[in-house]
């Protein structure tokens, strides 16, 4: 199994892409995750001490 040495650079390279975008996409959604849970938790917070707020 003789594989062409560009495609080799070229498999790597779509790696190489593919794991900074996955790593991109993961981030990006961690920070939108926490910052939800940051408003919730502030949103949330006058109903738990207040529990008479409608």
């Amino acid at each position: 199994m003789n594989i062409p040495e560009g495609l080799m650079v070229g498999g790597a390279g779509i790696i190489v892409i593919a794991s900074i975008m996955v790593g991109i996409v993961a981030y990006i959604v961690k920070r939108e995750i926490r910052q939800h849970e940051t408003n919730g938790i502030s949103k949330d917070k006058p109903d738990t001490q207040n529990p008479n707020t409608p």
